[in-house]
């Protein structure tokens, strides 16, 4: 049986590490963004990009899309599942998606991120503000 082999590290890290090391951009696309407090230039802003059926017709898809072709390696997928009991990120862009981050730090190559504060009880992405 031929097994593939991985080169992929994993990392996981707490909302706040992954802010301070990556530095999350606000959404100036609309004043209303969620998860507010994270990029320190503008404290006041949500960082989450949404699909365009949330977004009240912003075009933030056509954003991430952009920021997808010309910088892939500072995109995130941002899930919420059973209506925002459970949230997490990883890096790169996935179309299933509930919304998109993009940092100004790129991630590396070959490590998938995991971001996740479920599991130390600190604040989470939607408490943050």
């Amino acid at each position: 049986m031929n097994e593939t082999k991985t080169n992929e590290t994993y990392k996981e890290l707490t909302v706040m590490e992954w802010a301070e090391q990556f530095k999350p951009v606000a959404n100036t696309l609309r004043e209303d963004a969620d998860i507010k407090g994270y990029d320190k230039n503008h404290p006041e802003r949500g960082i989450l990009f949404c699909c365009d059926e949330y977004a009240n017709g912003k075009n933030e898809t056509k954003h991430v899309e952009d920021a997808v072709k010309l910088m892939p390696d500072k995109v995130w997928s941002f899930f919420s599942i059973d209506d925002g009991g459970e949230e997490y990120a990883v890096n790169g862009y996935s179309s299933d998606a509930n919304g998109y981050f993009i940092t100004t730090e790129p991630w590396e190559p070959g490590v998938v991120y995991f971001i996740d504060d479920d599991r130390t009880g600190e604040t989470e992405f939607s408490n943050y503000e």
